[in-house]
């Protein structure tokens, strides 16, 4: 699991550093990237006491993400001789669909953003 973390780090860096959109900070590219890595951080803070509570980890999208990755993925005849394989797949897939997550919700917010505005009254001179 910490590998599949540290190949998401190593990934962000790599795909920011690389690519021209995103070094440019003000690119939708980069802001988008910096929105998704500042928003998972903070949830994944913030979603501490209901990881302790077992109760309550129903509610976080890491539990219904977890739950659609281990459908996805899993090894036929697995008798613990792919556990890390598994383990490091699963945490991938939850990345990825946890980060999709969130580009979705900044698009949404885009667009109602771009709509705002474009109904917004316009003063004339």
């Amino acid at each position: 699991m910490l590998l599949a973390i540290a190949t998401f780090i190593v990934g962000f860096t790599v795909l920011s550093s690389c690519s021209s959109a995103l070094s440019d900070p003000k690119s939708f590219a980069a802001t988008t990237l910096r929105i998704i890595c500042n928003y998972r951080s903070t949830f994944a803070v913030i979603s501490v006491p209901f990881a302790i509570h077992g109760q309550l980890f129903i509610l976080l999208p890491d539990a219904w993400c977890g739950a659609l990755a281990v459908m996805f993925v899993t090894i036929p005849g697995n008798q613990g001789g792919h556990a890390f394989l598994e383990t490091y797949l699963h945490s991938m897939i939850v990345g990825a669909m946890l980060s999709a997550m969130i580009f979705a919700v900044y698009i949404a917010c885009l667009l109602a953003r771009a709509v705002v505005v474009r109904l917004a009254p316009t003063e004339s001179p």
